[in-house]
């Protein structure tokens, strides 16, 4: 059996890049059975050449002969490569299995066939190590309907859809072989390494040898396929009641799964004595949640006797953090922490985010960091569902009162936000419902612009133009444009302000008089 694995680029250049972990795992069990596997991971090389017309000239070579099966990754910001890359698949390897997996077809299922018509055979929904082996082994007799957890065309042309397959127990993932880095060794990796840039201190940022990875699948937290598949993302492609049945046949469908403590060692031990990491950034969003597991986890490591020479960041939580936690965090080799904070306004924590933060405990965690000497990072988002002028102000005012720079993602997704909304009627567009894609005008206004997310903008407050506007003036750090804009629009910017806009202050004294 010959596969090919291919990571497409992502077009989020400003996130550090991740190594395709679900590709690479998938590769190691292939070799375990003895079959051929190769990796085109252009992501890696994103910047050293055109990648489209590299692709379609390296396709046509004789190395791709006999491919029995091409895999191609497909996450949130993939979309517009992964587009072309399977149309030019069909077209010169259209004999090969052509199969796709990733964040789009788990979070929109069959519904991905409307995005890539003809040019695929096969998508994985949800996590695809089993999942792919089962379809390796009927890549010949294409009894696909046998496989959990997929959506397939059949001889007929019809898109059929499976089961949905149970998730991974943490024994399981356990046991799963660690991610096949050896292929990608040389100039890619030597990518990963410059560009993991998670770090913010002159001791993170000197270093050079060091890598993402993920520990955890799912979240504890609803918070759209962030940190790969989990029950939140089962009962929207499969509904309620599918995940209550397979509650029944395979025990309950979790919201996380962590891997053990243990295996995590292991796994960085790898890195450090094969590839000589110095540094690891754990990209769980869920890593200080779970307490429990964290302290589990510190335990094992400097045990290992890693802390004092092999580094580590990781992301924050407010919800849990204290000094005694940092300042053990800190004896266990931890040189930052990250919080996502995405607002602080109470309005939008309390009825958007729902991850238990409030103001009050964003400003500890910042408190606690200080006070541990730990360095830190914060990250708000700009163009939320129903924002408004006064939840801007709410987090421009927390950025200056510890004086560090409003430095804002974008949430609107038209505009190019990486997150996938959690709203069903957000996910897929209505009009993608048409058959001939091609046609589609939003598909091609997606394509055109790059904007990778398969999302439609939900009810904002401000326009494109004027989140993009209100984004630089917050960056400033001048409350007063921000104010004077909400004047000039007609806005409310809610009376905790209002002793400090001058326009209000104006109107006031006129009244007086």
């Amino acid at each position: 059996m010959k596969a090919v694995f291919i990571n497409p680029i992502d077009a989020a250049e400003h996130l550090p890049q991740r190594l395709p972990l679900n590709l690479l795992s998938m590769m190691a069990l292939s070799e375990e059975r003895g079959h051929i596997v190769a990796i085109l991971d252009m992501n890696s090389m994103r910047n050293q050449f055109q990648f489209i017309e590299a692709f379609k000239k390296d396709i046509q070579e004789d190395d791709w002969n006999a491919t029995d099966i091409i895999i191609v990754t497909c996450g949130a910001t993939q979309y517009s490569s992964a587009k072309q890359i399977l149309q030019m698949l069909r077209k010169y390897r259209g004999e090969s299995l052509i199969v796709v997996c990733g964040g789009v077809p788990s979070a929109i299922g069959e519904k991905v066939f409307s995005l890539f018509g003809k040019s695929i055979d096969v998508a994985i929904i949800g996590e695809p190590e089993i999942t792919y082996m089962e379809i390796v082994e009927r890549v010949d007799s294409r009894r696909f309907s046998e496989v959990l957890g997929i959506a397939y065309r059949d001889i007929s042309g019809n898109i059929l859809t499976t089961s949905p397959r149970p998730l991974l127990t943490v024994e399981e993932l356990n046991k799963q072989p660690f991610p096949d880095y050896k292929i990608l060794e040389g100039v890619q990796l030597d990518n990963y390494f410059l560009a993991s840039p998670i770090g913010i201190t002159g001791r993170t940022m000197g270093l050079r040898r060091r890598l993402n990875i993920s520990t955890q699948r799912g979240s504890l937290v609803n918070n759209g396929f962030f940190d790969g598949y989990s029950r939140w993302d089962m009962v929207q492609v499969w509904g309620l009641d599918k995940v209550k049945a397979l509650d029944v046949q395979y025990g309950h469908q979790p919201e996380c799964r962590f891997e053990s403590p243990e295996r995590i060692v292991n796994h960085i031990r790898l890195l450090r004595e094969r590839y000589g990491v110095d540094f690891i950034s754990f990209t769980d969003i869920d890593f200080m949640r779970n307490v429990k597991r964290l302290e589990e986890f510190l335990d094992v490591y400097t045990s290992a006797d890693l802390h004092s020479y092999l580094r580590w960041g990781c992301y924050g939580d407010v919800t849990t953090v204290t000094p005694p936690l940092l300042r053990r965090m800190g004896e266990a080799g931890c040189e930052f922490t990250i919080y996502k904070l995405v607002s602080n306004s109470e309005r939008i924590l309390k009825h958007m985010v729902r991850t238990g933060a409030t103001p009050t405990l964003n400003q500890a965690a910042v408190d606690a960091n200080i006070k541990t000497c730990l360095a830190y990072a914060v990250g708000f988002e700009i163009g939320l569902d129903g924002e408004d002028v006064t939840d801007i102000l709410d987090s421009l005012r927390f950025c200056n009162r510890n004086s560090f720079k409003f430095e804002p993602a974008v949430a609107n997704l038209q505009l190019g936000s990486i997150d996938f909304f959690r709203h069903k009627e957000c996910c897929f567009p209505k009009a993608y419902d048409s058959a001939n894609d091609e046609s589609d005008a939003y598909d091609q206004f997606l394509m055109d612009c790059g904007v990778k997310p398969l999302t439609v903008t939900g009810n904002h407050v401000f326009t494109d133009v004027e989140t993009l506007g209100l984004r630089e003036v917050a960056r400033s750090g001048d409350l007063n444009r921000v104010l004077s804009f909400a004047h000039q629009t007609g806005r409310e910017h809610g009376d905790n302000v209002r002793n400090t806009c001058v326009k209000c202050m104006a109107i006031d004294k006129v009244i007086e008089k």
